[in-house]
């Protein structure tokens, strides 16, 4: 009698298979059916480990597949070549040189597996966007190809390619732009379901790389990935990892071992080996993973074959016009839905109505496809959010002067007000009253020349940021002015911990501390950060303001020291007017301070207490309650939490209305309608500051007074000079130039100082909305 097979049930576990040390080299079958049978016939061959790893995760059981695309000239085939160090597949620099969807193979042997004809396959596609605008007809090329294809068309098993490699050009200003390139052919590519969205296959590669300035390397190529990730996982549904790459080797990179540097030291295109391995491992893609690695480490590599091509000829004159016909309505489907929202029409029509701006709509077609792929389609959606909140909801996607004035002017974004939080950047700090400074040394004024709108000027002066992040810190109420002076330095030393060291470590060093005085203490409190933005000064949007430059040019040019200091008062009173430092940048969120009490005998509880209370703000959003959480302590623990009073809780920043009194009383809802209104209600965070010596901004209006400024405040702050030398930040993170008055210069400030912890006191307690 014949054995029934049902492929969906013979799908085996690695661990279920038995391996021996010595077995004979075996071929792998060239269809399911017989890979089924050699299952049941020979289940102690290392080969049966391999193809049934793959057959798990939905990939082919013979092969490595790897499936091509891109817009046509990125370089699809060349990246191919350079990975592989061959000549896989003809190039061409300027249209597609791809007129058919054809798969080239070559085959290997595996020592390792005992196998000997593990495949590759490259599936080269034509590019999208061709100068011939056969956009249609490739891709129901494409279809042809994976319905007749004999594993990625079985009708026994869904099959998916090992790779999809997606190529686009990195000076391909239409990633953005009005067709939207990248959006357009993703989009269109979901519908082949070739993209495993539980098992991602998908990696993104960007061309011409070294094209681009070493200066503006890293930065611009960053956001870009980050943009290309964005729309992947819109239209595709995962995350791709994103790979550089410079094909071009006219560019005489550095040559280290077998690999060539891009300017950011990454090793190619060793890179791109690494993110398709890391992609099978992840998969549990071992055939997948073996055949890359043995075409990848050869040196001397079998020439592939022609396998399978599909082209134009190859197929019935009417089904294939009726294919066509399909496609082409699913592109200009994609185009309808890309600009016909009640969102996008409101826009360019108000762009189309208002030319005295001088705004065309290619100045805004970024916006609309941010707007799109953030799912914002309606004027109601758009209207409820203020300038900051549409800019942390698009990220990585950056909105433009001209694109910000769009928005305001038209209403769709809610008024910007100069808050306290906000107006707090580009303050001078005075180190002596540990406070802000009064006198701003920016012009904040209406900038006629720069662009129309003021509150788009300062929108693009002071950038923001969204990041996420907790910190914990504990300490004790001081209810007493008769406290004793150890604990006093107790809680500095802790304050210093938590700022300086790891988070752990802190943590430990913080309860060593409380427990050493808790004898001392009545009541606890702890306290958590949620940082939600971090505001920059962008220095290249901003002035000095006349009131400072003239108060620079009025110094005297003489000469100060230790001897000659009668000069000192002159510039004392300007520090008290300006600051010593001027901020640049600090973290906003807002702050929970939670207080209790417990009876002295339980100090060796206080690290139970801050585990608990640290995790059960990790578990609110799952659904967790403070009983609930308790609950399911182990017993020494829940007792220890008991003999905890209730918890009050302070709450700074936020909706107020989404808070509560005592731990008891949270909830998820409630907590995530806080934490998300901290991106509009904010404070700033003392521990986040960063700050520049003020005297480096002088030196760009005056450089002898820059440098008496510099003399003067080292001789009456010695103390504050080394502190500040300890915590250095780049100034590329915030801006690379400064405008006295209307002139631009180039800024050599490399100076910008993290504000330490004898500076740290300084607090915007206060609530403040943006």
């Amino acid at each position: 009698m014949a054995t029934h097979i049902n492929p969906k049930q013979v799908i085996l576990s690695p661990s279920h298979i038995k391996e021996t040390e010595s077995c004979s080299v075996m071929s792998l079958p060239r269809s399911l059916h017989e890979t089924y049978k050699l299952h049941l016939k020979r289940t102690n061959h290392p080969a049966i480990k391999l193809f049934a790893s793959s057959l798990q995760a939905h990939r082919s059981c013979n092969e490595a597949i790897l499936f091509l695309y891109g817009v046509s000239g990125a370089g699809k085939s060349s990246t191919l070549n350079h990975l592989f160090s061959t000549d896989l597949i003809p190039t061409s620099a300027t249209e597609s040189a791809t007129d058919s969807v054809t798969e080239w193979v070559s085959s290997m042997h595996s020592e390792h597996w005992r196998v000997s004809n593990l495949e590759v396959g490259f599936v080269d596609v034509p590019g999208w966007g061709d100068s011939e605008g056969r956009d249609a007809t490739n891709f129901a090329l494409m279809e042809q190809f994976l319905t007749v294809h004999p594993i990625l068309g079985s009708k026994l098993r869904k099959f998916y390619p090992n790779v999809v490699l997606l190529v686009f050009n990195s000076n391909d200003n239409r990633i953005l732009g009005s067709e939207a390139n990248a959006l357009r052919m993703l989009r269109t590519l979901s519908k082949l379901n070739i993209v495993d969205k539980k098992r991602p296959n998908v990696v993104i590669v960007l061309t011409h790389v070294c094209s681009h300035s070493k200066i503006e390397f890293s930065e611009k190529l960053s956001k870009q990935s980050l943009i290309y990730q964005n729309i992947a996982r819109s239209c595709l549904g995962v995350n791709p990892p994103v790979v550089l790459m410079e094909n071009n080797p006219t560019y005489q990179l550095t040559v280290q071992g077998d690999w060539t540097l891009l300017y950011d030291d990454t090793e190619q295109p060793l890179n791109l080996y690494k993110a398709i391995r890391d992609l099978m491992v992840s998969a549990g893609d071992e055939v997948g993973k073996e055949a890359i690695r043995l075409y990848f480490d050869s040196r001397v590599k079998n020439q592939p074959k022609e396998r399978l091509r599909i082209n134009s000829n190859c197929l019935d004159i009417h089904s294939h016009a009726k294919s066509t016909k399909k496609w082409v309505e699913v592109l200009r489907s994609e185009i309808r839905n890309h600009t016909n929202t009640e969102l996008n029409l409101f826009i360019l029509q108000f762009v189309k109505e208002n030319p005295i701006l001088g705004i065309c709509t290619e100045n805004i077609s970024g916006l609309l496809l941010a707007l799109e792929l953030c799912g914002i389609h309606t004027i109601a959606e758009l209207s409820s959010l203020t300038i900051i909140q549409l800019e942390i909801k698009i990220t990585p996607f950056l909105l433009s002067v001209k694109e910000k004035l769009v928005l305001f002017k038209s209403s769709l974004i809610k008024s910007l007000v100069l808050s306290d939080s906000i107006s707090a950047i580009g303050c001078g700090y005075n180190i002596e009253s540990e406070d802000l400074s009064a006198a701003s040394i920016f012009d904040w004024s209406q900038n006629e020349a720069f662009n129309p709108f003021l509150l788009t000027f300062l929108s693009q002066a002071i950038t923001v940021s969204p990041i996420e992040g907790s910190r914990f810190t504990y300490g004790t109420v001081d209810r007493s002015s008769a406290a004793p002076q150890q604990l006093k330095e107790a809680i500095e030393q802790l304050d210093k911990c938590l700022f300086h060291n790891s988070l752990q470590d802190s943590r430990t060093l913080a309860v060593q501390l409380l427990e050493d005085k808790f004898n001392e203490l009545s009541e606890l409190f702890f306290r958590v950060e949620f940082s939600k933005v971090c505001l920059k000064l962008n220095l290249e949007f901003v002035r000095f303001n006349s009131e400072f430059t003239t108060a620079i040019k009025s110094l005297p040019h003489q000469c100060i020291n230790e001897v000659n200091n009668q000069l000192i008062p002159v510039y004392t009173k300007f520090f008290k007017q300006y600051g010593h430092f001027v901020m640049l940048q600090a973290n906003g969120g807002g702050l929970i301070e939670g207080r209790y009490t417990i009876t002295n005998e339980d100090t060796s509880s206080l690290r139970t207490i801050h585990m608990v209370i640290e995790l059960y703000f990790d578990l609110i959003q799952e659904g967790y309650q403070w009983k609930n959480l308790t609950s399911e302590l182990a017993l020494e623990e829940r007792q220890i939490m008991e003999k905890l009073d209730k918890t009050s809780l302070v709450w700074l920043a936020g909706d107020m209305s989404a808070t509560a009194e005592t731990m008891e009383g949270l909830n998820r809802e409630t907590y995530s309608i806080w934490l998300e209104s901290l991106a509009e209600t904010f404070i700033l965070f003392d521990s986040s500051v960063s700050f520049v010596p003020i005297y480096l901004l002088a030196d760009h209006i005056d450089k002898i007074v820059g440098e008496e400024l510099k003399m003067a405040f080292e001789l009456t702050h010695p103390q504050g000079k080394r502190l500040f030398s300890e915590h250095c930040l780049d100034l590329d993170s915030i801006g690379s130039s400064f405008q006295v008055n209307d002139t631009p210069i180039d800024s050599t400030v490399n100076e910008i100082r993290s504000v330490p912890e004898a500076f740290k006191r300084f607090k915007l307690k206060s609530k403040h909305k943006i």
